[in-house]
């Protein structure tokens, strides 16, 4: 196989695997027989999440063990900025953990590290002004168990193997990315209801506490009756249920 065809199937995106017969004796070099070129093929709707996570200004990492030739060409097909390449399954953790030290900055050029590479340097330099990162990891295999569980948000696909499913703590019901989006989309709606729920019950007790210490008595010349305290606390307390009770009424923006 010539060197020409091997780097012309890398830089394609191909990984070259090659089938050779060597005889028993050690001098012998032996012949190679026939040579694969193989590829994963990227879900269809992976370039569009990409360019989506983008817009919102999340850096799009991608950890593959392929070399880097072939992560490139796959990452170049996705829109993806930044590579990892030919990391081993026991360093896809050790990766993610250097990410989440070292942070990043959305301004970053492109840049592809390879496994050999001290990559924290590398993403020093990137990183001037936001030491940390948080760091969500999406994966499918055995092999991104470790990963899943060191990334601050572990992602396993619902069409993953068992043991990615078992050590992320979440789910994607459906095999399709879009569903990533979706868990963004409802993470922001949850947390803007619980920040809403909190200035909402922080103020009404604010309001409500010194009315019910007497701060009306030397006006009305008497205080608050307990049953309208009791009232008022449980009116609370209905209120930031109803507030919570709303987001049934969430639905999943269009694809």
């Amino acid at each position: 196989m010539s060197n020409e065809l091997r780097s012309r199937w890398s830089d394609s995106g191909f990984t070259t695997v090659t089938v050779a017969l060597k005889q028993a004796a050690p001098a012998d070099t032996g012949c190679a027989l026939m040579a694969f070129a193989l590829a994963d093929q990227a879900r269809p709707e992976a370039f569009d999440v990409v360019s989506r996570l983008k817009k919102r200004g999340i850096q799009v990492w991608m950890i593959s063990g392929d070399t880097p030739a072939a992560a490139n060409a796959v990452a170049r097909q996705l829109g993806i900025d930044h590579v990892m390449a030919g990391v081993l399954p026991e360093q896809k953790s050790e990766m993610v953990k250097r990410l989440q030290q070292n942070g990043h900055n959305s301004n970053s050029t492109e840049s592809t590290i390879s496994a050999s590479d001290t990559i924290t340097d590398s993403l020093q330099k990137d990183n001037k002004h936001r030491p940390f990162a948080r760091v969500a990891m999406v994966g499918d295999g055995v092999n991104d168990a470790p990963a899943l569980a060191q990334a601050d948000v572990g992602i396993s696909v619902g069409s993953g193997t068992a043991a990615a499913m078992e050590t992320a703590p979440v789910l994607l019901m459906r095999s399709s990315l879009y569903s990533l989006m979706t868990l963004l989309d409802l993470s922001q709606v949850v947390f803007r209801r619980v920040k809403l729920n909190f200035v909402w019950a922080s103020m009404y007790n604010f309001v409500c506490i010194p009315i019910a210490a007497g701060l009306l008595y030397p006006i009305a010349d008497r205080g608050l009756p307990p049953v309208i305290a009791g009232l008022l606390m449980i009116a609370s307390s209905l209120t930031v249920m109803a507030s919570s009770l709303s987001l049934k009424l969430y639905r999943e923006p269009k694809h």
